[in-house]
């Protein structure tokens, strides 16, 4: 990714926001959590990652196809319904570049509330205890890992100068399925899951690798709308038909202009044949492999008996994220958006005492989590940056709503769906 700066200080930013002096958006609007920038953090030390794209698939793309993968059903209270297990007693030599690491054994647990990954190295001290590896959510059946280190290695452990000067002896311990749920999982037992077939393993995780494959977005659609001066009105803002220089300049720093007629990549519910019934063209453009195509207010066709663009709306009105570009020094005020689906607005301004900056403020909605990158302050950005800065916040802001109070119930009872469905030629 593009990254233009180092690991940001992993500190607490709740209470630091700066109040700005020229506010981007209206902060009395009831409902909102608002960002504007902290002078906790510093430009230098933004990085720019996805937070959650990638979480589903890390163990899925190197370890589902190993020779000695084992699958497990199940169903407990613990887990609060059926979970899928993958287990993998010696992943030695199973990733390329990975052939000199010690052994390890690895499990991989499947609920409704999402996937993590356990990792123990075979390779311990007699008096150290093994250590703990999540990725993904985490319920409250999972125990809390006991403080050690991990100890790495070639293909033979390499002891310290020290440790050899000591004597100290090291074993090698294999890890069994019992041993890792005990572990980690102490709620958990082999009594609570059954055994895939060996028969049945390559047809599960040709199924497992679809399931994590439909956990993952690498398409998006986002909303952009034009606010002028003075406008502080949906339909006002709504019925905007032409862009400004300006905003023009803008568009062209987050993708290409592309003609929607024959267009073959993604189009986020755009008409590709050759109607025009949602314009001619948008904004569209590919980022660290996810593809993305703005609906823009400007480009969707104006209805002129219509003071609400219901048209327009019907896009942008279904986009979770969305993205004002704002002139003059009218503050946004959110709460004018009236779209249940709507949960995050991103304002930006070009900056009228700083040629080629923007700045940029975030409105989200109440139960949306944090998301990076957090803004410094002031939250002012040269334009070679802007379009890196935007698309991780925004694809960072999705996640972060999918995880939200009113997304994430549906998204549990989605993976719980899938789950029971895998689960159901094993268990009774």
């Amino acid at each position: 990714m593009d990254r233009m700066m180092s690991q940001m200080s992993k500190v607490s930013l709740k209470g630091t926001e700066e109040e700005e002096t020229a506010p981007l958006l209206d902060r009395s609007c009831g409902g909102f959590q608002y960002e504007g920038g902290s002078r906790l953090v510093e430009h230098e030390h933004m990085q720019l990652q996805f937070e959650f794209a990638v979480q589903e698939n890390v163990f899925e793309l190197h370890y589902l196809n190993h020779q000695g993968v084992e699958h497990y059903a199940g169903k407990s209270a613990a887990t609060d319904g059926s979970f899928v297990m993958s287990y993998i007693g010696d992943d030695s030599g199973s990733v390329e570049g990975d052939r000199n690491r010690a052994p390890h054994a690895r499990l991989l647990v499947r609920t409704k509330l999402g996937t993590s990954e356990y990792t123990l190295a075979h390779w311990v001290e007699a008096s150290t205890t093994p250590k703990l590896r999540p990725m993904g959510s985490h319920s409250e059946m999972f125990a809390s890992p006991p403080s050690m280190r991990r100890l790495q290695s070639g293909s033979e452990l390499t002891r310290s100068s020290s440790e050899k000067e000591k004597g100290v002896k090291r074993k090698n311990q294999k890890h069994s399925l019992k041993h890792m749920l005990s572990t980690f999982l102490p709620k958990l037992s082999s009594k609570h899951c059954v055994a895939v077939p060996p028969a049945d393993i390559a047809k599960l995780s040709r199924t497992l690798a679809r399931f994590h494959q439909s956990q993952l977005i690498t398409c998006y659609k986002f909303g952009i709308m034009l606010a002028l001066q003075g406008q502080v009105d949906e339909d006002e803002i709504m019925r905007n038909r032409h862009p400004t220089p300006a905003f023009s300049r803008f568009l062209s720093l987050l993708g290409d202009k592309v003609k929607l007629s024959g267009f073959s990549g993604f189009r986020g519910g755009l008409d590709n044949r050759g109607d025009d019934t949602t314009g001619e063209y948008s904004i569209h453009t590919i980022y660290e492999e996810c593809e993305i195509m703005f609906h823009v207010a400007t480009m969707l066709p104006y209805t002129e008996d219509d003071p609400q663009q219901i048209a327009k709306k019907r896009h942008i009105g279904n986009d979770i994220v969305v993205l004002i570009y704002k002139e003059g020094d009218t503050p946004f005020p959110a709460s004018i958006i009236t779209s249940n689906f709507n949960h995050i607005f991103i304002v930006v301004s070009e900056d009228p005492d700083t040629p080629d900056h923007y700045r940029i403020a975030v409105a989200k909605k109440d139960g949306v989590g944090r998301f990076g990158p957090s803004l410094p302050y002031p939250p002012l950005f040269h334009r070679d940056h802007i379009r890196s800065i935007l698309l991780t916040k925004m694809i960072n802001a999705e996640w972060a709503a999918y995880r939200s109070p009113e997304f994430d119930h549906k998204n549990r009872r989605t993976r719980q769906m899938l789950i029971d469905d895998m689960c159901s030629d094993y268990l009774s």
